[in-house]
C-alpha cells in the first residue's frame, strides 16, 4: 500500500509535487532495500518496532526506504498497465500485484 498516495499526487498534481524521497534512491538501491530489508521482514506486523524502522528509515536504515520501495513498485505496475489509474490499484489483489512487479 505504501507508495499509493505519492503516486496519486504525481498523477493528479504533477511530478514536481511528489515527496523528495520518491526519487532519492537509484534502482540499484531500491532493489537492495527490497532484498536485504523488506522481503526478509515481510511478515512483520505494525506492532513490531521493525515495521516503522523499515518504513521510515529509523536507526541505521535509509530514510523513507519502505515508502520509496513501495512507490517504485506502484510506478512499475502503472508503467506496465498504462490504462490503470492509481485509484484502481486499491482493487488489485496484492498477490497479483507482486507477481507482476517482482
Amino acid at each position: 500500500m505504501e507508495g499509493l498516495a505519492e503516486s496519486a499526487v504525481e498523477e493528479y498534481c504533477g511530478t514536481k509535487y511528489v515527496a523528495e524521497w520518491c526519487h532519492k534512491y537509484s534502482e540499484k538501491d531500491l532493489t537492495r532495500f527490497w532484498s536485504k530489508m523488506i522481503k526478509p521482514n515481510k511478515s512483520v506486523t505494525r506492532e513490531d518496532t521493525m515495521h516503522d524502522r523499515i518504513l521510515f528509515g529509523k536507526g541505521f536504515l535509509p530514510t523513507m526506504a519502505g515508502y520509496a520501495v513501495g512507490y517504485k513498485l506502484i510506478q512499475r505496475y502503472l508503467k506496465e498497465h498504462p490504462t490503470v489509474l492509481t485509484l484502481d490499484l486499491l482493487e488489485v489483489d496484492s498477490k497479483e500485484f507482486f507477481r507482476e512487479v517482482l
